[in-house]
């Protein structure tokens, strides 16, 4: 009753499922994979991401290949990981009849301690043997060959109470919600760049994946860097936001010789990479933003290093 079910591998399919993610990728001469469903599209830190992957095989296959699954967080950080056989060990390749589909359920760990909130992006990949020479097959997605496959696995977050939130009021707020609770600014030892640290948050949930502007202005007005970018490196879109969650966004300006001036200034605000449309916004005191940016004055002994 109990330990016959737990080894019988899984049963092969007559379709792929409505709603799962359709695929057209193959791995070597025979493997496919026709597609894959998240199971949980939010996971907590130290909870196991949860996954499904559509196998079918196009001819028999004598060798029984290594599959490799790898979860990229912030910054690429790998935050969970997987070397097995398709079906959990059960299903090697070599026992695979040819047209068939396989449903394939995978449960990785996840690193209690990554650096979270960020999106998760799932490495697949195939090898010949991952103990000796570790000899990764090549990848095709729709017939053009890749040198990576990855899916998108959900985002991995802190749990509601481990949750770094922002309890002070806003220093200024745009459409939508998003608003800038504080922020910090560092000079590098030799002067040559400006980081600028946006701590952000949200009153509700985004609609769409909006991009920070940063743009360093002299004091005539005239834009002389900038360092545009998604928050939190892209790894954390505006449309994942949680309420009253903290996001940290670092922004870069490369500085001109004696940029920083008496009445130097950079502009902050938000919008939308496709229409290039600003986002429009209020300060703290509930006055319109001009062209929807936030002005954070500065000067040379101003930043730290």
């Amino acid at each position: 009753l109990s330990i016959r079910p737990a080894y019988r591998p899984p049963d092969p399919i007559p379709a792929l499922p409505a709603d799962a993610t359709r695929l057209d990728v193959r791995f070597g001469e025979h493997i496919r994979l026709l597609g894959y469903r998240v199971e949980r599209p939010v996971t907590q830190a130290g909870e196991p991401l949860a996954l499904t992957l559509y196998w079918s095989g196009d001819d028999f296959m004598s060798e029984n290949f290594d599959l490799s699954l790898n979860g990229l967080g912030y910054r690429l950080e790998n935050v969970a990981k997987l070397d097995t056989w398709p079906g959990g060990g059960l299903l090697p390749t070599s026992y695979w009849r040819p047209g068939l589909i396989y449903p394939d359920l995978y449960l990785l760990p996840t690193d209690p301690l990554a650096q979270t909130p960020t999106r998760v992006q799932m490495s697949v990949a195939f090898c010949r043997d991952l103990i000796d020479d570790g000899q990764q097959l090549p990848a095709w997605d729709r017939d053009q060959p890749v040198e990576n496959i990855f899916l998108d696995a959900g985002d991995l977050v802190s749990s509601e109470e481990n949750m770094a939130r922002v309890e002070t009021a806003a220093l200024a707020e745009w459409e939508g919600g998003a608003r800038l609770a504080d922020y910090r600014l560092v000079l590098s030892d030799d002067a040559r760049s400006l980081e600028l640290v946006l701590l952000w948050t949200t009153s509700r949930p985004l609609p769409a994946d909006y991009t920070v502007f940063v743009h360093l202005q002299n004091a005539a007005g005239e834009t002389i860097a900038q360092g545009d970018a998604p928050p939190r490196e892209g790894f954390w879109p505006t449309s994942h936001w949680r309420v009253d969650e903290a996001v940290e966004s670092r922004h870069v300006l490369p500085l001109p010789a004696d940029a920083l001036g008496e009445n130097s200034r950079v502009l902050v605000g938000l919008y939308d990479p496709i229409t290039l449309q600003r986002l429009s916004g209020k300060d703290a005191q509930g006055r319109p933003l001009p062209d929807g940016a936030f002005p954070i004055l500065i000067n040379a002994g101003s930043a730290a290093r």
